[in-house]
């Protein structure tokens, strides 16, 4: 993969949970770290989206891949993958479904395939 395609910036967070001063529990996302990764729609689910657009949520599947070494020593499973705000975008969250490892011609990379699901009102 040529690195000059990596051109969106992501970040890694993993659910955490701590007290507050009464012992109560608190669920937070800690920030793991984050690489540059590009960014890969999935064309036959949006063929998908385009059916079921009328239903009251909406699924959104994304393919984000990255170099194999930033992914492997930060995510575990239940992580999330965070975009970042870009230009006229605000940041996203997507959950994890699945990853693969591929070897390419500059190396081993990732193609991580995500899923965003979100109310349409």
């Amino acid at each position: 993969m040529n690195p000059g395609l990596l051109n969106q910036r992501i970040r890694f967070e993993r659910q955490t949970t701590s007290a507050d001063e009464t012992g109560q529990p608190i669920e937070s996302w800690l920030k793991l770290g984050g690489c540059a990764a590009r960014r890969k729609p999935v064309t036959s689910r949006a063929r998908t989206e385009q059916v079921i657009a009328d239903r009251d949520t909406e699924r959104r599947t994304m393919v984000f891949q990255m170099r194999s070494r930033p992914f492997c020593s930060l995510y575990k499973e239940g992580d999330r993958l965070v975009e970042l705000k870009r230009t006229d975008f605000p940041e996203t969250v997507w959950k994890v479904i699945g990853w693969a490892e591929i070897e390419g011609t500059n190396g081993m990379y990732v193609e991580v395939t995500t899923e965003q699901s979100g109310s349409r009102h």
